[in-house]
């Protein structure tokens, strides 16, 4: 006959998963209010972000989409890696650790846009767009200039379209919410 004994099972991590998965994760991603201010008073990166991503016709301003057209383009991208190591990650930390992920991810599609001008479906600057970008910084200098009008006809120099302080590019960010 077996002897009596007894034993004991850590359930804690069990327990902490079945509390996170009360709470529906909602993974933000865009300009909150922590990084929507501008050097230049008069507008905020959230505004600004709205006008690039939707346009405004009425000011000459294609649409150019740097959330939802990129990361609805790349949304099996963003989703690719976490595939494999969800479990891994939730039995190692927590539910919300997994959708950060998600949110990191969909930052690196939303900095490939900036680089790739919108994965090449931005409209290109105007050439007085273009001009003014000509006119500033590094560019005053006229055989510099000379140099990057060339490079441009060339086709092998976009000028950086939405890059010309980074702000806007680097004010985008993702957060997780827990929703009740």
């Amino acid at each position: 006959m077996g002897s009596k004994g007894s034993w004991h099972m850590n359930l804690e991590k069990l327990v902490s998963l079945k509390e996170s998965l009360k709470h529906r994760p909602v993974v933000q991603v865009g300009v909150f209010q922590k990084k929507d201010a501008r050097k230049e008073l008069g507008m905020t990166n959230a505004t600004l972000a709205a006008i690039h991503e939707f346009g405004a016709p009425e000011h000459g301003l294609p649409a150019r989409s740097v959330l939802i057209t990129p990361l609805k383009d790349h949304a099996a991208e963003i989703m690719a890696p976490l595939k494999d190591k969800a479990e891994l990650i939730v039995k190692a930390t927590n539910l919300k650790s997994l959708w950060s992920l998600v949110g990191i991810a969909c930052e690196k599609v939303i900095d490939q846009a900036f680089q790739t001008g919108g994965f090449g479906k931005w409209a290109p600057d105007s050439f007085k767009t273009l001009m003014k970008k000509l006119n500033k910084g590094k560019n005053r200098n006229v055989h510099r200039r000379r140099l990057t009008i060339g490079q441009i006809f060339a086709g092998n120099l976009g000028m950086g379209i939405l890059e010309d302080t980074n702000q806007l590019k680097k004010a985008y960010t993702s957060r997780v919410r827990m929703e009740f």
